[in-house]
């Protein structure tokens, strides 16, 4: 809570110093009438402070690195699958392979296995509102993989 009030009341005196230094710049009214008449563009610049400094924030917080995808770093830490989960999508890995093959490369520690849907956790990728894992759904058709996506459960 401390952090938020911080947040806002930052916001609201660089729109105020912005505005006295506009109404500086353009010699509107008099030293004194400065401060008075910088409350109104205050009142409508903070939203759009505020709300660039909290797009930064959800951008930054979101970030994670995308890794190349390896069998001994998948099998070691499963709350940070999703780091390889686009690299394993991407270059197609699984497709053409059969049940068995795929869990011989991805392991047993399946989420769910049907005749037609093999499915994994990838853990929490980051994020401002990300509380849910990430799951990885592989499709079987005929025996044979084909179709590996990514979605948020």
């Amino acid at each position: 809570m401390l952090v938020v009030v911080l947040l806002i009341v930052s916001c609201v005196a660089i729109a105020y110093f912005f505005s006295l230094w506009l109404l500086g710049k353009s010699v509107t009214g008099t030293k004194q009438n400065r401060k008075w008449i910088a409350i109104f563009p205050t009142i409508l610049i903070t939203p759009l402070v505020y709300f660039g400094v909290m797009m930064g924030y959800f951008y930054i917080d979101s970030y994670y690195p995308s890794n190349y995808f390896d069998e001994a770093a998948w099998h070691g830490n499963k709350e940070e699958r999703y780091t390889m989960s686009e690299d394993l999508i991407e270059s197609e890995l699984l497709l053409g392979k059969t049940r068995e093959e795929v869990i011989a490369i991805l392991g047993t520690d399946y989420a769910l296995d049907t005749e037609r849907i093999l499915l994994y956790d990838l853990g929490t990728v980051p994020g401002g509102f990300a509380f849910d894992p990430d799951i990885l759904e592989i499709t079987f058709e005929n025996g044979l993989v084909t179709k590996v996506i990514q979605f948020t459960e």
